[in-house]
């Protein structure tokens, strides 16, 4: 099995979020719990990961974390609770009718 990499969301006790990235997601919380995770979450404790993506390499992480980080604390709410950073955008998308495909192809 190859080595998986994760970009975490993580909630603090005073209810802020921490997003870091690491390859153990169980170690990184308890070493963040332990007071050794982070300088900002070892003023801010407990720790509860809350959200994660995968990827196959820590580049791939460290530069989704990078993203995470220059979002909003709403944008970073909304991809925990709906899985994307404006769900609104994706409700305003009209969805294309199976009747209107195949008009375009009668055409």
């Amino acid at each position: 099995m190859e080595k998986q990499y994760f970009t975490y969301i993580a909630r603090c006790g005073d209810q802020s979020l921490y997003t870091g990235s690491t390859d153990s997601l169980i170690k990184r919380e308890e070493k963040h719990n332990n007071g050794t995770g982070s300088i900002y979450t070892k003023t801010h404790l407990p720790v509860k990961i809350i959200y994660s993506e995968s990827f196959s390499t820590r580049k791939e992480a460290v530069k989704r974390e990078m993203q995470i980080k220059g979002w909003v604390k709403t944008k970073k709410e909304n991809l925990i609770r709906f899985g994307h950073p404006n769900p609104t955008k994706i409700l305003r998308q009209k969805p294309k009718r199976e009747y209107e495909n195949l008009a375009q192809k009668k055409t």
